[in-house]
């Protein structure tokens, strides 16, 4: 890298990309052929159409320059990429919509768990019988120790 090209070098690093841009323009003014400056000069400028522009006027600068040319042409597919309009118009023609997806059936809600009634009252003469016999048992000592 030449030296008058280290100081808006360091701009951009540094992130003062307005001062960059001054440096280069500068440099660009005296030097329209160089490529390097117009590079970073790419480097330095935010929005897409403004680097667009410069690698424009590199190329109009240095016509052979194939670089240059290979980076307009990338800049500019990633713009039309970022800018292309709506796959439909606004207003579409209605017989020439494509039709609409097939509705998918909403999930079923899970329905709660029920019990049949019949496994409650097994538990409840279970626990009868246990306390029938729990209690005759304490009858039973009751009378034959006393």
């Amino acid at each position: 890298m030449t030296a008058d090209l280290k100081k808006p070098s360091q701009l951009i690093r540094t992130g003062d990309l307005v001062a960059a841009q001054r440096e280069l323009i500068g440099i660009l003014r005296a030097d329209p052929a160089n490529e390097a400056a117009w590079f970073l000069l790419v480097k330095a400028l935010p929005a897409m159409p403004d680097k667009i522009a410069a690698l424009r006027a590199c190329v109009k600068s240095n016509p052979n320059n194939q670089r240059a040319r290979k980076a307009l042409e990338n800049l500019q597919i990633q713009w039309a990429a970022v800018t292309r309009p709506p796959r439909f118009p606004e207003h579409p023609d209605p017989d020439n919509l494509p039709p609409p997806p097939s509705p998918q059936p909403e999930p079923a809600a899970p329905q709660p768990v029920r019990r049949p009634i019949w496994r409650w009252l097994g538990a409840a003469v279970v626990l009868l019988v246990a306390l029938v016999i729990l209690a005759a048992l304490i009858f039973l000592s009751g009378r034959g120790g006393g």
